[in-house]
């Protein structure tokens, strides 16, 4: 029970399965003995920024296949939290699916997942306790419970779109292919320099030389795969050609007797 243990102490006791006469198969143990002890140093390292303590053990039984570990203290550097307080916090989180739990100790997952692993086929249960926590039942709802803990851990792929949208882009017009009726060529963005395919629908030969190696602004259908926010290809409907060097010699004479007062707010 978890309160024989000592503040510091874990205790893992297993239970065989039926086709074994309720007997524990060694691998079995060695196996969920072997992850909580990872776990454990795992969790040492989450609250304290690098290993702090050992684990050793303080009882081993064989007929009941159970073993008590004692976390012992092995690093003079400062520690924040027992390695066993902060795993038992990251249970009782898998265990009511916590988020903020779950993504805070996300690291000690794959270590309980193996606790847990082969649960009704190669053990019946496992009764896991630690001093100053409610003992744990890793049975079949504790593997439910962590397979959704680990979709929750996983990290979010970001949706893109996938589909076809109007857009206007800016760029330089590269490598033209004016074989066949379609014209092909690449777009050079502006922003970034990506290359995006592009095709011209009804362009002329003379029009697509009058535009290469020039800066247009071009609009079109633009193709997403979903996975990029840069359309795949753009059929262009339409472009205009972008002055590099716009002439602000035609804005002469437009501010004269301007005063002061006529960027006053009139409110």
């Amino acid at each position: 029970m978890a309160d024989e243990l000592r503040s510091g102490q874990i205790k893992l006791r297993v239970h065989g399965a039926q086709d074994t006469n309720s007997r524990v198969r060694a691998a079995v143990f060695a196996r969920q003995l072997t992850a909580l002890v990872k776990a454990l140093e795992t969790a040492d390292k989450i609250a304290n920024g690098g290993i702090r303590f050992d684990y050793v053990i303080a009882e081993l039984k064989n007929e009941s296949a159970s073993a008590t570990l004692t976390e012992v203290v092995t690093s003079k550097k400062p520690r924040k939290k027992s390695g066993a307080d902060v795993l038992g916090v990251a249970i009782e989180g898998i265990n009511s699916l916590d988020r903020n739990a779950i993504e805070q100790y996300g690291a000690c997952l794959p270590y309980i997942a193996s606790i847990v692993r082969g649960v009704s086929e190669e053990f019946s249960h496992s009764d896991l306790s630690i001093a100053g926590f409610k003992p744990f039942r890793v049975d079949d709802f504790f593997l439910k419970q962590v397979q959704r803990a680990q979709k929750i851990a996983a990290p979010k792929v970001e949706r893109l779109y996938s589909g076809v949208a109007i857009g206007t882009f800016d760029g330089t017009i590269k490598e033209v292919d004016l074989r066949g009726d379609t014209p092909r060529l690449k777009l050079i963005l502006r922003a970034g320099g990506k290359e995006i395919d592009c095709v011209y629908f009804g362009a002329t030969s003379e029009q697509i030389r009058e535009i290469l190696d020039r800066r247009v602004s071009v609009e079109g259908r633009a193709h997403y795969n979903g996975q990029s926010g840069l359309p795949e290809r753009i059929e262009i409907l339409s472009h205009k050609e972008v002055k590099v060097n716009p002439d602000i010699l035609r804005w002469r004479g437009k501010f004269n007797g301007l005063m002061a007062s006529d960027w006053d707010d009139p409110a």
